[in-house]
């Protein structure tokens, strides 16, 4: 038996010892002369997290099934025969009058128990989810290409350079996107240092994927197998980092978001909303939160933000009453304004503003969209960005003629 079958053998046993005490829950809240049909579907309607978990391993297995080219397939078994075979000695004593048939009342009671039960396993697992990605963006950024490009070129060629294949690991784990799951894949089936290919496991559990870790490929070992790479952890390492690696200067994004941390739910929602319009966002806690910890603040955290605004599109100043007296907001702004980035402001409250935003545009929300009032037309964020930029690109074409 080889390992694929094998680690498939593992995981089947192991969901017939999970369902054991599930199925024998249900098989009492069941009416006489149930068929399996109506067992399987209360089974899924009291057991819903478990039925999620052996639909997502049928998918993985169907899927992986795919790739084998004329192999003798993996056969996990589809929910509904997962279930059935669990229960399978247990259906036929219940229907040859051995179970002992359970009050009505005690049926309602113990299915609304079990629902109950059933409903906060959902949630909880919902908010992990939703811990593991608010921070994450869902666009492909315009580097991604090159960056896993240079991946596969240093494991390859710079088998020993660790750090730079870790690097790009963790910039392309900032994008919660479907074109990224099969990159992963890939670092997991053929990457040789451990710690590459945990992180890459670890990843596609964080979006929510099953995946199994497969065993290490074989060939000749090397001493940085066993390397674990390191990332900056301050504003000197990520400002060296900068001056030294190409990928960091290749590094872009669509709107830099000035605005004061307090405002962290409102800046992810922003987030969300332009995301949504496939632009990229810079936020320096999303982005460079490794790098740029408050906690180390200092003259190397400013270099920094000014060279991500020095690649960023526009400026989205966010306005509210937690701003007063800002004096980074206020350095980010002349910075903008210095290097000619577009600037617009979004005042949440309507809350009093300095003589310099009032004379910025002004975006506003509806519908859960972005807008900016532009000769007497609404503009989505993104048009109004595409109008701004082809302007730019027309005045420097009017100057070099």
């Amino acid at each position: 038996m080889g390992n694929s079958r094998r680690k498939l053998h593992q995981l089947k046993c192991m969901y017939s010892e999970r369902l054991k005490k599930p199925v024998n829950e249900t098989i009492k809240l069941m009416p006489t002369g149930f068929t399996d049909d109506e067992f399987v579907l209360k089974f899924k309607h009291c057991y819903n997290y478990l039925w999620l978990d052996l639909l997502q391993e049928w998918k993985f297995y169907q899927h992986k099934n795919k790739t084998f080219n004329g192999k003798k397939p993996l056969l996990f078994p589809s929910p509904y025969r997962m279930v059935l075979n669990a229960a399978y000695h247990l259906l036929k004593r219940a229907r040859s009058g051995h179970l002992t048939p359970m009050p009505d009342e005690w049926k309602k009671e113990q299915e609304c128990r079990l629902l109950d039960a059933c409903q906060k396993k959902l949630s909880k697992r919902l908010e992990k989810i939703q811990q593991n990605t608010e921070l994450l963006q869902n666009v492909v950024p315009n580097y991604a290409s090159g960056m896993i490009e240079s991946y596969f070129f240093m494991r390859r060629y710079h088998r020993e350079n660790v750090d730079g294949r870790y690097y790009v690991l963790n910039e392309i784990a900032k994008f919660n996107n479907q074109r990224f799951i099969g990159f992963f894949m890939k670092v997991m089936s053929s990457e040789r240092n451990d710690t590459c290919r945990e992180f890459a496991f670890h990843t596609l559990q964080k979006w929510d994927k099953t995946v199994h870790l497969p065993k290490k490929p074989k060939g000749k070992k090397h001493p940085s197998d066993k390397v674990t790479p390191t990332i900056p952890t301050s504003p000197d390492e990520q400002m060296a980092l900068i001056e030294t690696l190409q990928m960091e200067h290749d590094k872009s994004y669509n709107v830099f978001i000035s605005h004061r941390s307090l405002d962290r739910e409102l800046i992810i929602k922003l987030k969300d909303m332009l995301n949504k319009e496939n632009l990229s966002v810079y936020v320096d806690w999303m982005i460079d939160k490794d790098g740029l910890p408050k906690a180390k603040m200092n003259k190397k955290t400013l270099a920094t933000l000014e060279l991500r605004m020095m690649h960023c599109d526009t400026l989205l100043y966010v306005h509210t009453e937690n701003c007063k007296d800002s004096m980074y907001i206020k350095w980010e702004l002349d910075l903008a304004k210095q290097y000619n980035v577009p600037m617009t402001v979004l005042n949440i409250g309507n809350i009093a503003e300095s003589n310099v935003t009032e004379q910025i545009p002004h975006a506003f929300i509806k519908d859960g969209r972005l807008f900016i009032p532009k000769d007497r037309q609404e503009l989505l964020y993104k048009q109004w960005l595409s109008r701004i930029n082809q302007s730019d690109k027309v005045k420097q074409e009017t100057k070099t003629i």
